[in-house]
């Protein structure tokens, strides 16, 4: 694509009008140039973006053009241009223009032209014309966005955009300007190896960043160049591959202590279980917290599938030596291997009836065993405020500083399995609990030749003999 009369000053395109020769010295005593001549104008176009300095190029050339011949009128000098008029111009006629004659000589293509409607550039100017924008990161990432549209949560997208965000905000550095709007005009070629470095250290050093956190944001925007790789909108190596290495090293150095999540211990499963959550500033969501803490400590499931639980997904049974269960469907498991079922043990399967039995009568299938669990986030995901309300009553209860949040009952579930395993209950196997929890096993054979589903009646031998023989006595009682 040509780019005569474009220029770069930093990283803002400018035009560049050349000035005839024979006029330097006219132009240059017109304008007051102090060295009495002026070879040509520079002016900036306003835009980042090598497409829109393209198209707004040739409005800013004739701008300048009309305002130097302004100039050169008023020192009573010739204006710019020799003054021809084309025969065929409507100026110089009024009849009809001559058309050219027909000949194929004329019209066939030469070998250069044939060559040049090959080529990117040529490619890339019919892209322009189209008024399409493929090298701009606005761009891109709407398309980029476009293809992930649910395959991932809207909050990791909002986690993309924040990456670039940081970016926009590191290349801006002191200068005034939206950070987001800046980024989102440059191209892919203007982020450099040497960019990506100080930008890393920029967010660590300056933004006050956690490592660990650092090397998300820098996996993110790995990820979108990775992307326009693979659509071929890049033919060079990838910025931001090795960015984030080291960082995750770098993080536990600097972990505090304790710092790391972990199961609660014995003593803090006594002391929540012991307390009542609607005392704790929490309201109408003191039944919630008590019954999907107890849940999650019994099941292994997350805080949203239990938050999310329908009469539909509640599988019940009318014999008394077949466990009740609860359904965990795609559209609230995390992955694929979150699919699953679960049975309830009977201290379990308690909680669950009492809310089927507090729901109005004739209510439907859709109906919420927790209907105060109500949407939110960006994700309206049911278990997003149900997070922060369980969130106080804890730190009420632990303080502040305790590394555990609701997470850890499943945490306790998988501790709970393996001590029941190591007591006998030779159910309580490694890929039995990664079943139940809804995590793909790691052993090759596990996950690739094992069957998906063991049976109901060997799930319910492991969930019975995991309360058993792995929950601490005072815990079970508490529970």
């Amino acid at each position: 694509m040509t780019m005569h009369h474009l220029t770069l000053r930093g990283r803002t395109y400018c035009v560049r009008f050349i000035i005839p020769k024979d006029r330097w010295f006219d132009v240059g005593k017109a304008t007051g140039s102090t060295t009495g001549r002026r070879r040509d104008i520079v002016r900036t176009l306003g835009t980042q973006c090598r497409f829109e300095a393209l198209r707004r190029r040739d409005a800013a050339i004739s701008a300048i053009c009309n305002h130097l011949n302004q100039v050169l009128q008023e020192a009573d000098m010739e204006p710019l241009g020799s003054g021809w008029i084309p025969q065929w111009s409507s100026d110089a006629s009024n009849g009809e223009p001559p058309l050219a004659t027909t000949n194929k000589a004329c019209i066939r293509p030469s070998s250069a032209d044939a060559i040049m409607t090959k080529t990117p550039e040529r490619r890339a100017l019919e892209r322009w014309q189209r008024q399409e924008e493929p090298e701009c990161l606005g761009v891109l990432l709407t398309r980029w966005h476009r293809e992930l549209d649910g395959q991932v949560t809207n909050e990791l997208l909002d986690r993309h955009r924040l990456s670039l965000r940081y970016l926009g905000e590191f290349l801006l550095g002191q200068g005034a300007g939206d950070p987001m709007a800046h980024v989102l005009s440059l191209r892919l070629s203007d982020v450099t190896k040497r960019e990506v470095s100080g930008f890393r250290e920029w967010m660590i050093q300056t933004k006050g960043i956690q490592p660990l956190t650092a090397g998300f944001r820098l996996s993110c925007l790995k990820s979108f160049w990775d992307w326009s790789s693979d659509a071929g909108l890049m033919d060079g190596p990838n910025p931001w591959q090795g960015a984030a290495r080291g960082l995750k090293r770098r993080a536990e150095k600097t972990l505090k202590p304790n710092g790391e999540k972990r199961p609660f211990t014995e003593a803090e499963l006594l002391a929540l279980l012991s307390a009542d959550p609607q005392t704790n500033r929490n309201g109408k969501w003191g039944p919630a917290i008590h019954d999907t803490f107890r849940l999650g400590l019994l099941t292994g499931a997350r805080q949203n599938e239990l938050a999310s639980l329908t009469v539909a997904r509640v599988i019940q049974s009318e014999r008394p030596d077949v466990l009740w269960g609860i359904r965990v469907t795609a559209d609230v498991g995390k992955t694929k291997s979150a699919i699953r079922q679960i049975p309830l043990h009977p201290i379990a399967r308690a909680i669950v009836e009492r809310r089927l039995k507090a729901l109005p009568h004739g209510i439907g299938q859709d109906a919420l065993l927790f209907p105060e669990c109500v949407p939110g986030g960006r994700d309206e995901k049911h278990g997003h405020y149900l997070s922060k309300r369980f969130a106080t009553f804890r730190q009420a209860i632990l303080g502040k500083d305790s590394p555990t949040d609701f997470h850890s009952t499943r945490r306790c579930f998988a501790t709970f399995m393996a001590t029941a395993l190591a007591n006998g209950v030779s159910e309580c196997s490694e890929l039995v609990r990664d079943h139940l929890i809804g995590h793909k096993p790691m052993a090759l054979g596990s996950n690739t030749y094992a069957a998906k589903d063991l049976g109901w009646d060997l799930y319910s031998r492991a969930v019975l003999g995991m309360i058993e023989k792995g929950i601490p006595e005072e815990v079970r009682e508490a529970i």
